[in-house]
């Protein structure tokens, strides 16, 4: 429908016919066109921004600047020329293949980072790595495969059958048990129970400064290890094979007959500086040995006129008592725990 209203340009009390519709465009042209329209940059503006964003990693000698929506040569210092928008570059996009480059891991570094997180609980032999985000297949030693990202991997994200087990309570805070059996009969689990209640329980201050490697911190890596070498009346030791070991691990572990372990007990001098297993006897002014081996009872040896010669004939008597034992059970003994026990050597001050 037609309006009437007074025309702008035309005299007061001239009426034009008008359409409102038609009235309210031109007003939006008038309007668009009075505002106030954004400075063209110059060349020298947009390489100032452009440092301003990027600093002086890109070269702009090859930059012929025509308007922010234009594409311009930049130079990378390391994969050379590449072409951009104008306004994209001032934003902070920089070249592609840097930021290709710094997303996109070797299978190597892929393996190390995700190493450092997970340890040996994960196997990457199937993973085809194309870049962090590309799908790969990721093997659990415990669930088998499942596909997933690197960045999920390496953001913490492990085998989803495991997510289960986190909400067990763990032993001292340390020990985990993962797989789904009732292990609370196994012998493997009564011995890495109190593994791990000796070095990590605050009650337990004998053991204080002893600690157990993280392998074994989860119990299914134990139990492996544990059944592949047992024997009947074997016990754990982490002294025989590494003489002031303070580590639970694989490497310093292994298991011995009881009465081999027994052995290996200390035995301090009755008076603060005397060699281990001397004992000072005040009435005659003599040093003893202290001998002392199950179902052997004490063994006696006459007194010494100094500590040095008493060590001695303990030394002489313990390192014989072991090389006794050790042979009853070569049979059933590790070739290298049998080797380095048969060779032991009972050292003053340090046994």
């Amino acid at each position: 429908m037609d309006s009437w209203t007074v025309h702008p340009t035309i005299r007061a009390y001239t009426l034009v016919p008008f359409h409102t519709s038609l009235f309210t465009s031109v007003s939006k042209i008038i309007n668009y066109k009075n505002k106030r329209m954004p400075k063209k940059l110059t060349q020298e503006e947009f390489i100032e921004r452009s440092k301003r964003m990027h600093g002086d990693k890109y070269d702009y000698s090859k930059v012929e600047y025509k308007n922010k929506d234009t594409k311009v040569i930049i130079i990378c210092p390391i994969h050379g020329e590449f072409e951009q928008v104008a306004n994209s570059h001032m934003r902070g996009v920089g070249c592609k293949k840097c930021y290709d480059d710094s997303k996109r891991s070797s299978l190597d570094e892929f393996v190390l980072k995700a190493k450092e997180i997970w340890g040996d609980r994960l196997s990457y032999e199937k993973v085809n790595y194309i870049s962090s985000k590309d799908k790969i297949i990721v093997t659990c030693k415990q669930h088998g495969d499942w596909e997933t990202t690197p960045n999920h991997i390496l953001s913490g994200n492990g085998c989803p059958q495991c997510k289960h087990v986190n909400h067990r309570k763990k032993i001292c805070g340390v020990g985990l048990v993962l797989t789904n059996e009732n292990v609370a009969h196994d012998k493997a689990y009564g011995v890495w129970s109190d593994m791990i209640r000796r070095c990590y329980s605050e009650r337990n201050k004998a053991y204080k400064g002893c600690s157990v490697c993280d392998e074994w911190h989860i119990y299914d890596n134990f139990r492996k290890w544990f059944n592949e070498r047992y024997f009947d009346g074997c016990t754990l030791d982490k002294d025989w094979i590494k003489k002031w070991n303070r580590v639970y691990s694989p490497n310093n572990c292994c298991l011995i007959p009881m009465e081999l372990n027994q052995l290996i007990i200390k035995h301090k001098g009755v008076n603060n500086g005397l060699p281990i297993g001397v004992a000072f006897d005040t009435k005659n002014g003599k040093y003893y040995p202290r001998i002392r081996f199950k179902n052997v009872g004490e063994i006696t040896i006459h007194g010494f006129d100094n500590p040095t010669d008493a060590f001695m004939a303990y030394k002489k008597a313990k390192e014989k008592r072991i090389k006794e034992v050790v042979r009853k059970y070569k049979d059933v003994l590790d070739p290298i725990v049998y080797e380095t026990i048969i060779n032991y050597s009972v050292e003053d001050f340090n046994y």
